[in-house]
């Protein structure tokens, strides 16, 4: 087992949220896509995959997504192809499984890409604690077995009582996390981890932004997965039916700022209970996965107006 650990630090350093994204992106300037027809570009094979709760595409292996189980499995990532094709399974050696939730995609300082892996889930709302794993993205290769990953940890709490989440982000702007707790009513939080992140490291998050979700525009849902786009510039959260919603975010704004905003609503399409999703790298898509055996592999085509 390698395990990575450095010195803790404490939450009272709290660098500024707000970073602008790049003004060389493909994608248009933050204005409402609407989602095209979903393809579905295969099926999970492999009867492993039964609880896909987190889906990433690679940074650094191209057509390669990375998912991971909910409950009931080991400490491990599994590499798929975009058609669901189990080409890799990696376990965390030493891990706790806790209750993984979600997979938020980030970069080293050589631009390679890290793996953050959101155990996160609490359904009683009773851990004192949770944690976020990362992990530097393996070369993958099609390969028979398991093969071990290097990882370090994180242990989180919530600055007032403990909280139900399922959904994981990343800023890819500020290297800022974000947690998005899971409430079938009322006020649903919106928490922040301040960049920079190190192994063996316990902060308290801060909560940055609330959202509503039993009142319209959000009315009808609960929060499942989560994920913001390369160029930081699109937010979706989706919830377990068809709706996902996306919160734009122009250059002077920060994620939190981003969240009070109108967000555009998109229909994905109908599973069983969907649990996954995340940008393709050139952000013009959506993975959408659901849990249970055999699911389809959902490519979502982003379409804006003014293209």
């Amino acid at each position: 087992m390698i395990v990575l650990l450095a010195a803790c630090s404490g939450p009272e350093a709290e660098p500024a949220e707000t970073a602008a994204p790049p003004e060389d992106t493909a994608l248009p300037s933050p204005t409402c896509p609407e989602a095209g027809e979903a393809v579905v570009l295969g099926t999970l094979s492999d009867p492993q995959l039964g609880e896909v709760s987190g889906v990433v595409e690679s940074l650094d292996n191209p057509g390669v997504l990375w998912v991971h189980n909910d409950s009931g499995d080991e400490p491990q990532l599994y590499a798929l192809s975009t058609e669901g094709v189990l080409r890799s399974t990696w376990l965390l050696t030493g891990a706790q499984r806790g209750d993984w939730e979600d997979l938020a995609l980030g970069a080293d300082e050589d631009g390679s890409g890290l793996l953050y892996i959101g155990d996160i889930g609490d359904n009683a709302k009773a851990r004192s604690s949770i944690n976020i794993y990362r992990v530097p993205e393996p070369e993958v290769v099609t390969t028979e077995g398991i093969q071990g990953l290097a990882w370090d940890m994180m242990t989180l709490t919530y600055p007032d009582t403990p909280m139900n989440a399922e959904t994981l982000l990343l800023d890819p702007q500020t290297d800022d996390l974000y947690i998005v707790t899971k409430d079938y009513g009322g006020a649903t939080g919106i928490f922040r981890k301040a960049a920079p992140h190190a192994g063996g490291e316990s902060a308290v998050l801060e909560r940055v932004a609330e959202l509503d979700f039993s009142a319209a525009p959000l009315a009808g849902g609960a929060t499942t997965a989560g994920a913001i786009s390369a160029d930081g510039r699109y937010i979706v959260v989706r919830t377990y039916g068809t709706r996902a919603f996306i919160w734009l975010r122009s250059a002077d704004m920060s994620i939190g700022e981003a969240f009070a905003g109108e967000p555009c609503e998109i229909i994905l399409p109908s599973e069983q209970q969907g649990e996954a999703i995340g940008f393709s790298q050139d952000g013009r898509a959506l993975w959408s996965i659901s849990e249970g055996g055999g699911q389809p592999v959902h490519s979502v085509p982003l379409v804006w107006a003014e293209e």
